[in-house]
C-alpha cells in the first residue's frame, strides 16, 4: 500500500485554513482511517474465517487437548477475546494518533504555547 500524502500546511499558523486546505485534510484522515480499519478488520475476519478452516482441514490439530479443551474451544473460549481486545486498542490508540496529528497540523501555535489549540491528546500520554 502507498503511503498517502499529507496535505500542505497552510502559510501562516495564525490564519484561518482556506476551504480547500480544510477539504483535503479531511480527505485526508478519512483516507488514513479508512486504511486503518481496513487493516483491522482484515485482521480480525481473517481470525473469524481461519478457526472454521482449520476445523475443517486439521481436525487431528484443532481437536487435541489442552488443560482439556480441544484446541478449537480454546481459541474460543479463552484466546479469541485477548486477541480481539488488542485489537480494538490497536485501533483506538491509531485512530487517536491520527486526529491528534490532523488537530496539531491544523491548530495555531500561539506564543509561548505551542499548539495550545489542541486539548484532546495529552503529550505525555502518547503511546
Amino acid at each position: 500500500m502507498k503511503p498517502i500524502p499529507m496535505p500542505e500546511k497552510p502559510l501562516s499558523p495564525s490564519a484561518p485554513m482556506p476551504p480547500e486546505q480544510q477539504a483535503s485534510l479531511t480527505r485526508y484522515v478519512m483516507r488514513r482511517q479508512l486504511s486503518l480499519s481496513l487493516s483491522v478488520a482484515t485482521v480480525f475476519i481473517l481470525l473469524l474465517v481461519g478457526l472454521p478452516l482449520f476445523n475443517l482441514y486439521a481436525p487431528q490439530i484443532a481437536n487435541q487437548t489442552v488443560y482439556g479443551l480441544t484446541l478449537t474451544w480454546l481459541f474460543l473460549g479463552v484466546i479469541f477475546y485477548p486477541i480481539t481486545i488488542a485489537l480494538s486498542i490497536y485501533f483506538v490508540r491509531n485512530s487517536d494518533r491520527i486526529e491528534a496529528e490532523c488537530a496539531r497540523w491544523q491548530a495555531p501555535e500561539l506564543p509561548g504555547k505551542p499548539n495550545s489549540g489542541v486539548n484532546s491528546v495529552d503529550e505525555g500520554s502518547q503511546r
